[in-house]
């Protein structure tokens, strides 16, 4: 309103506001819910206080419907709030000036004479008596002190009493009723101020004793009925005469007041001045100016509204769809019979022990923000009939159906291409057009939305979060207790929010489009995806390179995710380091890996000092040959490989992640050396040196005659003298983004970016990786192109070398069918046997971050790449030309990137050659006398056993029953059965009814979180805080159980649960996502069985026993449910099972050291409860059918233990001798048993 002139300001308020107050009435009288709606109310209050001040305070007429409508919208809008509300305070004092301007509009219309015919009176008493009547319905809000002060309330009853004198006396009697109902009223509820009211009143009278007068008439109003008071008026002159000279003397008043008419000052403006015309254009261009001011600010206001509306109805109904779609998936695999049905599972980017990512999750169970940011079409074989209906079977579409749930209409009633921000925009023609935008407001407001419940913005950064191929530009929010990725938004130096096509190209980076696959423009589509980590789970920041450029980060949380994020510079690489570095305290994440990473910040930054100019590479050469490789830190790591305390796998993953290598980035991938030689022999011969490669040599160099191919190129190149194109061995690297993801072709996601960088189409079957055999012999002899190395895959992941999800890689020249990947024949058709080679220690394993990786030596060794594959070869920043930065950018991307070079000297040799593994016999531990550690008082049987964080003794916690993390839990006692067995005591405050039905099951998981399952198959994890006060929340629900939970598992390492319930039936679920993984095993109930599980830490492998009083099944399982192995044991009653393992799962050891050493052998510990209780330990074999489990022996403890075990732990425990430069293995035994003791050998 501020920008109008004065006329069009009054004309608004006379002709719109009216309007709205019609509206506003409307709402009040239909709805009761508006009432709630604080918005409402204000923006109502403050038209009102608008239409009082600006209009009928300056004496502006208003006509007499708008005034009702006015006077109408007041009561309604203060009758919502209570006496004390800010609305009241100010709208209180309006409405006693709107009822006075009521009452006094009566006397200007009524009373233009002195006297009345009988007509006119009648009109008058009617609408008198309409307004008397509405005071009197109101009177409780009227005669509030807020509402009428004594100064408004003594205007009302001069003017009501004026009224009321001036009729005949018939009137009088007949209005009697309501007048002096009102008057009682306002006696009786304003009593304490009659007295001061009284005297105003009489101010004008001629009478002394006036207010003995009028305070015995409203004695006698209160005590009498209105025929005898309208007698008493009579009889007693003064009364009346006292009010008349009031009301005259008031209604002279308002006669002198005259009101101004809008419309008639608008006429008088328009018809004024000498020159019309003039006038006239001057006062219409002002009005239209005012008006498109106006409609602006109208249409700004509508649209944003409208922009609100619409993106939140756009939000809750993809968080409607997102939630119904799950639960759908959690209905059809709860109605599925089969297990293992056939889904397209993805390698899970979390990562387990020793940092391997070995999960295969299903691709619908990933949320979007995890998946690759371009979706590639992969060609899928053609099943059979048999699979075809086999695959149908296991399908929402069938299942569903068959059991009587329809969907159709609830999936087709909404589509998520929804427009978000459509809106109508009416332009200066007065056409419409429908644009399909997003305002600064929108974006704005949808960051806010993102943030978690109390959490605010402390900074936002613009970055680009690596994924796959790509680099999608972000936004990244630090909040106060969350860090938050929102895909495709950027921040703008104003502050606003915009989307990424809406940036200034100048103001994005340059370089992500240079990388870019041209197929990406087609496949991506701009999403919004919000990945948020809590920072309590944020565990460590390390400075990493993209395209050679210092100016990445990767983040590390302690559930096992990783995320590469690159920034626009250094200096804002440094800035968001600087900001988020204090909170990664590093306290969850594993020593080892904590000290990896900062030996690779470390070495980083003396990379880049080193390469940031000539004239200081003589000062920094002695320092990065010093003080890096001879660092206390790296020296540490080196250590423990030495002396066999860190295996050969997690030695070399952790010099990758040294040099700068990562699995969040394709074209940087960690590199693993080939191993073996020998693809061709029926059995391996482990003494014969040709089995193995030269590890000395790189790949280029395994034979002779390639070598000397490889030499003459690089003397060829060097006879050029050109300085631009130094001379190299190899036009091919050893790593690259194509030679990762054509290794791993068989596994989503890697097979979409292979798709990408082959244009959407599988290479040639023949040249696609098929045989191990054919890759080694291609890299090592006969293809002068090929000298790539291997990736961590192969040495822990069998899963890559199966087609799992049936892709259509075509026709060999043979004419059979390119799948599964050929195998050495000493494999015997097993893939996990390709991966469990005896570790080798030569150092020359890792060549490749060796001395020789540049320089004089590196000519010798046959070592040299392509220049621009070498850190600090070129700087891309100081190529002006695009065209040539975009060769550039594309040899550094596509050719493949060489490692930083961490060594300066040749390594160190390996102390500790063999590996560890079990010496000491069962039988000779079951001799020995066991340590009794704990005893319960109350008798009861070992269900769980832990760690004392005081005592550090091991303790037994029966049945239901845990203390970890600490956090005490524990069911009621029987004692306490009013409490219901769905309750459950947390420290020492009760929590009832956190299940319907008997809670049967209990496991802590670590961050405060706690998982139950009861009686009705459910299982809830709930979220447990200690401050301010204790509290528990609700997290997550897990169903697929059909009868109660008997015990639920957890592997600390891989992330992943096993439940198992009365039935037999076995669920994996993902405990990062807190979803349904797989269905191992079926409900099968079976009469006086029992299911045990087991769960490794350091292999992902699980397994289950199905015991009877006869008969005995054990099946073991790798992590991603495949069955190993299934085979009847000996018949007796079995109480217990447990992996021996190098490291636990207990909370309370989250924060120590994780060890990483090798033990050559799976074992397996069973107890028996009858005829004695007896311990077995069974062993993991190779057989020529297969994988099998054999038992290495037997031993009885029942002289030790008075009960039998229930429970118990098994460790595999490491010595060095450092004389005899050996390496022995012992098994460390904790048991719990029925009779509530906890035995340690």
């Amino acid at each position: 309103m501020k920008p109008l002139n004065d006329i069009t300001k009054q004309l608004i308020i006379d002709t719109i506001f009216p309007e709205v107050f019609e509206h506003i009435n409307g709402f009040l009288g239909s709805s009761s819910f508006i009432f709630k709606e604080s918005e409402f109310v204000r923006g109502a209050t403050e038209i009102l206080s608008i239409y009082h001040h600006e209009f009928l305070a300056q004496n502006y007429y208003a006509s007499d419907k708008n005034l009702d409508a006015y006077l109408t919208c007041l009561v309604g809008i203060v009758e919502t709030k209570d006496a004390k509300s800010s609305a009241v305070l100010q709208l209180g004092p309006i409405l006693a000036e709107a009822l006075i301007m009521k009452l006094s509009r009566l006397s200007l219309v009524a009373f233009e004479e002195e006297d009345l015919d009988d007509d006119s009176e009648y009109l008058f008493a009617t609408k008198f008596d309409e307004i008397v009547k509405f005071c009197l319905n109101k009177q409780g809000l009227f005669l509030q002190h807020l509402i009428l002060s004594n100064a408004h309330l003594r205007l009302i009853v001069e003017l009501l009493m004026g009224y009321y004198l001036k009729l005949s006396p018939q009137r009088q009697f007949e209005l009697s009723a309501h007048v002096l109902n009102f008057f009682r009223s306002a006696f009786v509820i304003r009593e304490t101020d009659l007295t001061a009211i009284l005297e105003k009143l009489t101010q004008l009278s001629d009478y002394q004793n006036s207010i003995d007068v009028l305070s015995e008439f409203f004695s006698y109003l209160t005590t009498h009925n209105d025929e005898e008071t309208v007698k008493y008026i009579q009889r007693f002159p003064t009364i009346k005469h006292i009010f008349n000279k009031n009301f005259h003397f008031r209604l002279s008043k308002l006669k002198t007041s005259e009101q101004i008419n809008v419309v008639d000052m608008v006429q008088v403006v328009i018809n004024s001045g000498g020159s019309l015309q003039i006038m006239n254009n001057t006062q219409l261009r002002g009005f239209e100016k005012d008006c498109h001011t106006l409609k602006l600010i109208t249409i700004t206001g509508e649209v944003l509204k409208y922009n609100r509306a619409l993106q939140d109805t756009q939000e809750n109904l993809q968080f409607y769809f997102a939630s119904y779609s799950s639960l759908k998936l959690n209905v059809r695999r709860l109605l599925q019979e089969s297990p293992r049905n056939k889904e397209d599972y993805v390698l899970d980017y979390i990562e387990g022990a020793d940092r391997m990512r070995m999960l295969l999750v299903g691709e619908d169970q990933l949320p979007e923000s995890e998946k690759l940011s371009y979706s590639v079409k992969v060609p899928i074989k053609q099943l059979n009939s048999t699979g075809i209906q086999d695959a149908a079977h296991f399908t929402s579409e069938s299942i569903l159906p068959a059991f009587g749930i329809q969907d159709e209409g609830l999936l087709h009633s909404y589509s998520p291409d929804f427009g978000m921000n459509e809106y109508e925009e009416i332009d200066e023609n007065g056409e419409t057009k429908v644009e399909r935008t997003s305002t600064n407001e929108d974006h704005n407001r949808k960051v806010i939305r993102s943030l978690y419940m109390g959490d605010q913005i402390q900074a936002l950064f613009n970055i680009s979060k690596v994924n796959g191929l790509d680099a999608v530009e972000s936004l990244m929010i630090l909040g106060f207790s969350h860090i938050y990725f929102i895909e495709n938004f950027f921040h703008c130096a104003d502050g606003n929010v915009v989307d990424i096509d809406q940036v200034p190209h100048d103001l994005r980076d340059p370089y992500l489009q240079f990388i870019k696959p041209p197929s990406v423009d087609k496949v991506l589509g701009k999403n919004y995806h919000i990945k948020t980590w809590s920072l309590e789970s944020f565990a460590c920041i390390c400075k990493r390179k993209f395209l050679l450029r210092d100016i990445a980060l990767e983040l590390f949380f302690d559930d096992g995710a990783s995320l590469l994020i690159t920034c626009l510079s250094t200096r804002q690489r440094d800035d968001v380091y600087g900001k988020l570095s204090p909170y990664s305290s590093g306290s969850t994440l594993d020593k080892d890996l904590q000290v990896t990473l900062e030996v690779s910040s470390s070495s980083l930054q003396l990379a880049h000092a080193y390469s940031s100019g000539f004239h200081l590479r003589s000062r920094l050469a002695s320092a990065f040959s010093t003080s890096f490789t001879h660092s206390p830190s790296f020296s540490e790591i080196t250590k423990k490989w030495k002396m066999g305390k860190m295996s050969n796998f997690y030695y070399l993953l952790s010099i990758n992640t040294m040099a700068g290598r990562t699995f969040n980035d394709l074209t940087q991938y960690p590199i693993f050396p080939w191993v073996l030689a020998d693809y061709e022999s029926e059995e391996l011969d482990l003494s014969n040196p040709g089995t193995f490669r030269d590890f000395s040599k790189p790949m280029g160099a395994q034979t002779a005659k390639r070598a000397g191919e490889y030499r003459e190129r690089f003397e060829a190149l060097a006879s050029m003298n050109d300085d631009d194109a130094p001379p190299f061995h190899y036009g091919t690297h050893y790593s690259s983004a194509m030679i990762v993801t054509s290794y791993l072709i068989r596994l989503k996601p890697f097979v979409q970016s292979y798709l990408l960088l082959q244009g959407g189409k599988f290479d040639h079957a023949d040249r696609l990786f098929n045989s191990v055999g054919k890759a080694w012999l291609s890299a090592s002899r006969d293809n002068t192109t090929d000298v790539r190395e291997l990736t961590p895959e192969f040495f822990y992941l069998p899963d890559f070398l199966v087609n799992k999800n049936h892709f259509e890689f075509g026709k060999l020249q043979n004419g059979t069918s390119s799948n599964d990947v050929e195998l050495p024949k000493w494999a015997k058709g097993r893939r996990l046997r390709v991966l469990t080679f005896p570790p080798i220690y030569i150092i020359g394993l890792i060549w490749f971050l060796a001395y020789e990786q540049n320089g004089e030596e590196a000519i010798k060794a046959l070592n040299v790449f392509h220049h621009l594959s070498y850190n600090g070869a070129i700087n891309l920043d100081n190529i002006q030309d695009d065209t040539e930065k975009r060769a550039v950018i594309g040899m550094i991307n596509n050719f493949g990137q060489t490692p930083l070079k961490l060594f300066n000297k040749p390594h160190p040799a390996r102390i500790i050659l063999n590996p560890a593994y079990l010496q000491l016999s069962l039988s000779e531990i079951a001799r020995q006398k066991p340590l009794c550690s704990f005893e319960s008082k109350l008798h009861l049987p070992i269900e769980k056993l832990e760690l004392s964080a005081k005592s550090r003794k091991w303790i037994g916690r029966p049945s239901c029953t845990s203390s970890e993390d600490q956090i005490l839990i524990r069911k009621p006692t029987p004692g306490q059965k009013k409490f219901g067995n769905g309750s459950l005591i947390i420290n020492t405050t009760l929590f009832m009814n956190l299940h319907p039905t008997n809670i049967t099951a209990l496991l802590q998981i670590g961050n405060k979180l706690f998982m139950t399952g009861s009686d009705d198959g459910i299982i809830h994890v709930w979220k447990c805080s200690l401050q301010p006060h204790l509290t528990v929340s609700f997290h997550s629900v897990l169903r697929g159980h059909l009868s109660a939970i008997t015990s639920i598992l957890y592997s600390k390492t891989f992330k992943v649960g096993l439940s198992v319930d009365a039935d037999g039936g076995i669920i994996q679920w993902d405990l990062t996502r807190f979803k349904f993984l797989r269905r191992i095993a079926d409900s099968e109930p079976l009469d006086k069985s029992k299911t045990l599980l087991a769960i490794s830490n350091d292999t992902g492998n699980f397994c289950s026993i199905v015991s009877t009083k006869y008969n005995n099944t054990l099946t073991l399982y790798n992590l991603n449910g495949e069955i190993l192995t299934e085979q009847s044991l000996k018949p007796g009653q079995i109480t217990a099972v447990s992996f021996a393992q190098v490291n636990d799962s207990l909370i309370e050891s989250r924060k120590t050291e994780y060890l990483h050493s090798y033990w050559k052998d799976e074992l397996i510990v069973l107890s028996y409860s009858n005829p004695q209780s007896t311990l077995q330990i069974h062993k993991l074999l190779v057989k020529n059918k297969g994988w099998s489990v054999s038992m290495l022996e037997e031993a009885d403890v029942s002289a030790h233990i008075s009960g039998y075990v229930t429970t118990m732990l098994v460790y595999k425990k490491t010595e060095i001798c450092e004389e005899e430069k050996l390496s022995r293995g012992r098994i460390l035994l904790i048991l719990g048993d029925s009779k509530g003791r906890v035995y340690i050998w």
